[in-house]
């Protein structure tokens, strides 16, 4: 891929088991390289897969801004200590709440994390996409609980694939991703 100009990142997405997930982002230096690959990559064939190759976009959420955010895809074991450490650079989280199933009580992999303010959750959208442990993160403003009728719950959460090119920490300067996959043999 880097015949096509020079890369700022590669982030091949596997599971929590190191296995290839059949995609990855790659963030080239300035779009006429990236639309070059585009031109070149889309449709071709490898190993008997035709690659889909397309502009990742950047992240739209579903709820209007609210200071709880719902996050979904966290790993099985994380710890809350582990998510305010991640999320607490954009101001003072207040509390989460993990969700369990209600009949064996396990742990479903997503929470609600209460921020000090909207500013606070939308400093934090801004600055995603988020990973733990390899796994894309996926956030999204809480919907609020509906003051009586039936009572109404927090859900929130859409599961989407996007960014722009990698997970949290890369801010990367003017350079656009997409995402691809094909079946990679690993060794």
């Amino acid at each position: 891929m880097d015949q096509f100009g020079p890369i700022e990142k590669l982030d091949w997405k596997t599971d929590s088991s190191g296995g290839f997930r059949g995609y990855c982002y790659v963030t080239y230096s300035n779009e006429t390289d990236l639309i070059k690959a585009l031109k070149e990559l889309n449709g071709k064939v490898i190993d008997g897969r035709s690659l889909k190759c397309e502009i990742s976009s950047k992240r739209t959420f579903d709820h209007a801004p609210s200071k709880t955010i719902f996050v979904k895809n966290l790993p099985s074991l994380v710890t809350e200590d582990q998510i305010r450490e991640l999320f607490s650079e954009f101001g003072n989280v207040e509390d989460i709440r993990k969700i369990n199933d209600k009949p064996t009580g396990q742990f479903k992999r997503c929470a609600f994390v209460d921020l000090d303010s909207i500013e606070s959750a939308t400093k934090l959208f801004e600055s995603g996409p988020y990973t733990m442990e390899d796994e894309e993160l996926v956030v999204d403003y809480a919907t609020p609980k509906h003051s009586g009728g039936s009572g109404g719950g927090g859900r929130g959460g859409r599961g989407f694939r996007g960014g722009r090119g990698g997970g949290r920490g890369f801010r990367g300067g003017g350079g656009r991703g997409f995402r691809g996959g094909f079946d990679r043999k690993r060794g």
